[in-house]
């Protein structure tokens, strides 16, 4: 049953897509499945590959690095900001769930945040990087299925929805959410599959998902508007948060928080992120 907030997403968002034809779908299911993990030689390689490009994109895009805490990454980011910095960005590794050695995980992050960025500069920062990325690989590290399952990133538009639009997509074929609730894994697979497993921008995030993103809370009392990356088989990779208004003394901004390992996950197009793990001192929980 369609929630109240959730009204069905325009026909037109369905009509008139090349990626909607027969042959496109086939194309698109022929990728779907995941794929088996890449021998430990190669997953390191890859992994240091890909932090490589990541540290030479935000170098091009002028981003200074600084050290930042993982806990409070965004407040301490946003000193920088405070302080006279245009643009930072940051490393991190945080706590995940149980399941790891000794029980504990650890994800890796990246943090970055500039001085007067609004949704649509994030959005565009966001899926420059990916496609950065996805350009920057070869199939001798990941193989030609993936390679040609990701050409579609450079080769094809890339959705926007609201969280409202995705709901209704959602709640229209069987997986309803209610209004302000988190899209759970599960529903954030669905979603990648009816929408042709292809990165899907959503806008208008609920802060019960900004929360995944260490960006909640970043604006105490001034409503700040969140938004996502969903990749296929990864879920939500990248989560943003523009800061419309300052507030005394401080400057107007905007950032993201990008998940390594899930970034990992999508381009290897594995089930599980921790497929993604090199050495047992860098375990995540499987979900």
């Amino acid at each position: 049953m369609m929630t109240a907030a959730a009204q069905p997403a325009p026909a037109s968002y369905f009509q008139n897509d090349p990626q909607n034809d027969p042959a496109s779908r086939f194309q698109s299911a022929m990728f779907q499945f995941p794929g088996r993990p890449l021998p430990l030689a190669r997953r390191l390689a890859l992994y240091n590959r890909v932090k490589r490009i990541l540290r030479g994109y935000m170098d091009d895009q002028k981003y200074n690095e600084v050290p930042a805490p993982a806990a409070g990454i965004a407040a301490y980011l946003g000193r920088m900001i405070d302080r006279g910095f245009p643009a930072v960005w940051s490393e991190c590794q945080i706590e995940g769930g149980e399941g790891g050695p000794a029980g504990e995980t650890r994800q890796e992050m990246i943090g970055v945040m500039g001085a007067d960025r609004d949704e649509e500069s994030l959005l565009l920062l966001q899926m420059s990087l990916l496609e950065n990325v996805v350009r920057n690989l070869s199939a001798n590290l990941l193989g030609g299925r993936q390679i040609t399952r990701l050409d579609r990133v450079l080769t094809c538009g890339h959705r926007r929805l609201s969280y409202t639009e995705a709901c209704a997509i959602l709640d229209e074929h069987g997986h309803p959410v209610e209004p302000g609730e988190s899209i759970g894994p599960e529903k954030q697979a669905a979603l990648s599959r009816l929408c042709h497993n292809m990165p899907l921008q959503i806008t208008d995030l609920p802060e019960a998902m900004a929360a995944q993103g260490l960006l909640a809370n970043v604006a105490p009392g001034q409503a700040p508007r969140y938004h996502g990356i969903l990749l296929p088989y990864s879920g939500l990779t990248m989560i943003g948060c523009e800061i419309p208004a300052a507030v005394e003394g401080r400057f107007p901004r905007g950032g993201f928080t990008l998940n390594l390992g899930r970034l990992l996950q999508f381009l290897m197009g594995l089930e599980s992120v921790l497929d993604t793990v090199i050495s047992p001192s860098h375990g995540m929980s499987r979900v």
